[in-house]
């Protein structure tokens, strides 16, 4: 089973990345998931703080001043558009998550409001500066990711990611060879080895990728249409990515900056590190590789009975929430 090619022109993101969804109308009655950065030259939005209780990792996020200019202007914006209600929020370091349930149509596309939103937060920052400081500075860089749910348990789904997300930073931050090296981990109760970010199990939109000859044109059709809404979103694409096609849909995914739950056909060695483009991925947090809990040193080719276990893993994965266990002393 072979890992992605080392072409070059899979190893950056996509400018369309934060392009919108081509098949959705942005002034209906939805609920999005929507991500904005932080300009780098700007200060830090809040810090992530440790909070220990029984033995378990804990996280929160403590606002520093700009946070609260954002609460605050969020508070203003949302009281000024009663169509827009704020299902969640966080504010981490270096952007802020809302998760938004736009209640009725609206006039103009959501964006519109948005811009407001971040046109409104630059505002009042620059009215904070004084004349010698860089006045003529945004808050957030352009454009904004959005997820829409579109699914049944996409709303809790995405209401959990955000105020998980502390606890993501801190485990990242403080054990970051919990991401980077391999771990023996269980899915529903069957061991794994593993290499990579483990929270991707985690993600709330994902996705298995496979491509049969038994699919009609019509399923293939819709099929390709959802993996490109994850690929758009910046979601999770999970798969062995066996044919050529499937390797496609997998190096287009790199390309434009989702991420990959990669299934392999055999574990990893104790001193297993990836290279090249794998190693780009993992150190951006955007690959997990999942293998046999057992390492071979025999290579023998992939069977059928493999492809389609390895399919079935797939998509077990790509069903929220998964349950992970994994003997790591420093488990979040």
């Amino acid at each position: 089973m072979q890992t992605p090619s080392q072409n070059n022109r899979y190893t950056r993101k996509h400018p369309d990345y934060l392009q919108r969804a081509r098949w959705h109308d942005y002034r209906s009655r939805c609920i999005y998931m929507i991500t904005l950065m932080k300009n780098p030259d700007i200060p830090t939005f809040a810090e992530i703080h440790p909070s220990p209780t029984s033995g378990k990792i804990q996280a929160y996020s403590a606002n520093l001043p700009i946070g609260y200019l954002i609460e605050k202007c969020l508070t203003i914006w949302l009281n000024d558009n009663p169509s827009i209600r704020l299902l969640n929020k966080i504010i981490m370091p270096d952007h802020i998550h809302l998760l938004l349930f736009v209640t009725e149509v609206i006039p103009v596309v959501l964006g519109s409001y948005l811009r407001h939103f971040k046109s409104l937060c630059t505002r009042e920052y620059r009215n904070l500066l004084t004349l010698q400081n860089k006045s003529n500075l945004s808050l957030f860089t352009p454009g904004f990711n959005d997820k829409i749910v579109i699914r049944k348990n996409q709303r809790q789904n995405f209401y959990n990611y955000i105020s998980d997300n502390p606890l993501r930073y801190l485990a990242r931050r403080e054990y970051p060879e919990y991401f980077r090296r391999s771990l023996q981990i269980e899915i529903y109760g069957k061991k794994y080895s593993a290499y990579g970010n483990l929270f991707l199990l985690t993600h709330p939109h994902k996705s298995a990728v496979r491509i049969s000859r038994t699919f009609t044109t019509e399923d293939l059709t819709a099929r390709r249409q959802k993996w490109d809404e994850i690929i758009r979103s910046g979601g999770v694409l999970v798969s062995p990515f066996i044919s050529q096609a499937e390797k496609e849909i997998r190096d287009k995914a790199i390309f434009s900056g989702a991420s990959l739950i990669i299934i392999t056909d055999n574990g990893f060695p104790e001193r297993y590190k990836p290279t090249g483009q794998l190693f780009d991925l993992c150190k951006e947090g955007r690959l997990l590789l999942i293998g046999p809990a057992e390492y071979s040193t025999r290579h023998s080719e992939l069977t059928r009975r493999q492809a389609l276990e390895a399919n079935s893993l797939a998509e077990e994965i790509a069903i929220f929430p998964i349950p992970i266990s994994t003997g790591n002393p420093h488990k979040p």
